[in-house]
């Protein structure tokens, strides 16, 4: 016996995906990842140490950025064909010190103590405090060039440039 009967089939036509390569300014590291023409995707631009990420290269055509701003270190995106992303980095200032005479000086970023010779985000904001040997005192900050940069104790300082800061006792 044959029974009549509907049959009912549903499709779900496949997204389109095409690869995304992200890339860099400094060191030429690569990662790829998949992305669809309708569902945005989130691409972020790496961690660099030593570096800190500025902005994206312009997006190029045949992706549309969703959400997010150029200036975002995470966007959403889509893509109608493959393509590469550039991430955009600025190289971090170095802070160099050092003391003439006797004492000693500590250094903070955020409270915590750092290595002449490190590197910072442009705008941080360091702290210097200089504690004078018996028998000495402290007399003032200095540049690379010996030009005066303070007489203040402790001595807060904004780093947007490589720079170099020595306390100067007498």
């Amino acid at each position: 016996a044959t029974q009549a009967g509907t049959v009912t089939a549903n499709f779900e036509v496949a997204e389109t995906t095409h690869t995304i390569t992200i890339t860099n300014n400094v060191n030429g590291v690569t990662s790829t990842t998949t992305v669809g023409e309708t569902n945005p995707v989130e691409v972020t631009a790496p961690n660099i140490n030593g570096y800190t990420f500025t902005t994206w290269k312009e997006i190029p055509s045949g992706v549309t950025k969703t959400s997010g701003n150029l200036t975002d270190k995470t966007i959403y995106i889509t893509a109608k064909e493959d393509a590469t992303l550039t991430a955009l980095y600025e190289k971090d200032p170095i802070i160099n010190f050092s003391r003439e005479g006797e004492g000693s000086i500590t250094v903070l970023v955020n409270g915590s103590p750092i290595n002449s010779g490190s590197s910072h985000g442009k705008g941080t904001k360091i702290k210097f405090t200089a504690t004078a040997s018996e028998g000495s005192e402290f007399t003032k900050w200095v540049d690379g060039n010996g030009n005066q940069l303070s007489t203040a104790n402790p001595y807060d300082f904004t780093l947007n440039a490589d720079a170099t800061v020595k306390a100067i006792f007498s």
